[in-house]
């Protein structure tokens, strides 16, 4: 169904009974699914091809975990995950879409903004997991076209300890524009990631645009991706430190740690199953199974918040929830991405600034 249908079905108020009841058009809804992932296993055996996953990330080992957890759990299911960047997911997906094709079954991605539109475009299949009542009620969807799957956020420093003594390291975002970090930064363009945009764009609003100007004369590595930083500080011995990005793949040495009274960014990554799925019965076991109890313990253990609110999560440092932490806002995000136009002003801003964000995708760069 093209773009200009939806369009005008939508007016004429009758986009819902073209579209049927197993679409996300606002007003529809359905009940929790109350079977066991082993009954939904079996439903999805019956089932024929790989199930289609995009999930949003910058480096491909980012999907490993799911890969081979998903493997030893559910053998007869073939699961064909890719990485790739959100904004580059979506739109495959979009146009995909347009041309009456279903570029994947299930989407997991960063790009917030995307699920309301595809809720109001009939898109999406309404699913309510066993866990459905657990998951935070702010950041799902009332009438289950998408759902949180856990909390990811960036806003930490990544430094290498073998070249920074504990005691030199910075207390605050405004350190970074001291001489002591010239030439050691590693960061990544603001204006070819919303999130790290976002990130920005909370610390401008602390500091102004003077300590941004001030950093772009740091001679900052600029890279593209959230994890390249990390990367680059743990391969490069002239970039030493980051923020903004993880450890990654080099958690073995490099050091992680939060900066007092300074917000950082988080959102949850977020999932929806694709209405024109031939894959629903596996499409719902994938849902149900990064959302159960057992998958979500394991994703807290490595100190994220998830998506379940009756679930122990986050820093082991603490025991606040998302909600309660005064470095976290789970919601901000959310708005931000929303406001097309707002994301667009600061990554001009930035762009004026830095110059066109430079190099190969990252999940291409061999970094």
């Amino acid at each position: 169904m093209h773009t200009s249908t939806i369009h005008l079905l939508s007016t004429l108020g009758l986009l819902g009974t073209v579209l049927g009841s197993s679409n996300s058009f606002p007003g529809s809804n359905v009940d929790i699914d109350t079977r066991s992932l082993d009954d939904i296993y079996e439903a999805a055996k019956l089932e024929s091809g790989p199930l289609r996953i995009c999930w949003g990330g910058d480096e491909d080992y980012q999907g490993d975990s799911v890969r081979t957890a998903w493997a030893q759990t559910f053998p007869d299911i073939e699961l064909n995950l890719t990485v790739d960047l959100s904004k580059y997911h979506d739109s495959n997906i979009d146009r995909s879409w347009q041309r009456g094709e279903t570029f994947c079954d299930v989407a997991a991605l960063q790009t917030l903004h995307d699920y309301p539109r595809w809720k109001t475009q009939g898109r999406l299949l309404p699913y309510k997991p066993a866990s459905w009542e657990s998951l935070w009620a702010s950041v799902k969807d009332p009438n289950a076209a998408f759902l949180p799957l856990f909390f990811y956020y960036f806003g930490s420093v990544v430094y290498n300890p073998a070249l920074i003594s504990s005691a030199d390291l910075p207390a605050s975002f405004a350190d970074f524009t001291l001489p002591a970090w010239k030439g050691k930064l590693a960061l990544t363009y603001p204006n070819d990631d919303d999130a790290i945009a976002y990130l920005f764009s909370l610390i401008i609003n602390k500091y102004g645009w003077s300590w941004f100007e001030a950093l772009a004369t740091q001679d900052v590595q600029w890279v593209r991706g959230s994890a390249t930083p990390g990367a680059v500080v743990g391969k490069n011995s002239t970039r030493s430190i980051a923020f903004g990005t993880l450890p990654g793949s080099n958690t073995s040495y490099l050091k992680e740690y939060f900066l007092e009274d300074e917000q950082i960014m988080t959102w949850a990554q977020t999932a929806a199953i694709f209405a024109s799925t031939e894959r629903p019965e596996s499409a719902k076991l994938f849902i149900s199974w990064l959302t159960s109890s057992s998958f979500q313990e394991n994703f807290a253990a490595s100190g994220f918040y998830v998506g379940r609110n009756d679930l122990q999560s986050g820093p082991s440092t603490t025991n606040e929830t998302v909600w309660e932490s005064k470095i976290y806002d789970p919601i901000g995000f959310n708005r931000f991405m929303l406001d097309r136009s707002e994301v667009e002003l600061w990554k001009l801003q930035f762009e004026s600034i830095l110059g066109t964000a430079q190099g190969a995708s990252p999940l291409h760069d061999e970094l």
